[in-house]
């Protein structure tokens, strides 16, 4: 690009002296040859630019991938203590579970118990009951037999 701008400089120093007079064509060709310098630039800086782009995808690629790894390791860790953390739940609401329905029956042998001993005692103050008003009967009964009558004078 330097070597054209010196020749653009030559070409329009002859120009101004008149060693050389004003030709359009030699100025076409200049800027075409400036065109193709430029463009030329331009491609080495677009695959340098591509190549530099493909590395740090690469690179980066590479880090999300590392990421991954870590987050997959993360979340097999988390899982991992999830799982052991349900296991501890269920095995302590089991062992509640038990206690409970141990404790459940315990009272249900309570209530049977006091039940059964409420009925017994309710029987036996029925018969007791039945019992006195059944001599209470044989008393008046027997006592009415032995009343003389009593007439009115």
């Amino acid at each position: 690009m330097e070597a054209l701008f010196n020749q653009f400089s030559t070409m329009s120093n002859q120009t101004l002296t008149g060693d050389n007079p004003f030709n359009p064509y030699d100025v076409d060709h200049l800027l075409h040859l400036f065109e193709l310098e430029a463009y030329n630039s331009w491609s080495s800086y677009a695959a340098a630019s591509h190549a530099s782009s493909l590395a740090f995808a690469a690179e980066a690629e590479s880090s999300i991938k590392a990421a991954e790894s870590d987050m997959d390791a993360l979340l097999a860790s988390a899982m991992d203590e999830f799982h052991r953390t349900v296991q501890e739940a269920e095995r302590l609401s089991e062992s509640e579970t038990r206690g409970l329905v141990r404790a459940a029956e315990k009272v249900k042998k309570a209530g049977e118990s006091v039940g059964s001993a409420a009925s017994v005692a309710s029987k036996r103050y029925l018969d007791g009951a039945v019992a006195s008003a059944t001599a209470t009967m044989r008393s008046a009964f027997g006592s009415a037999g032995k009343i003389k009558k009593i007439y009115p004078c």
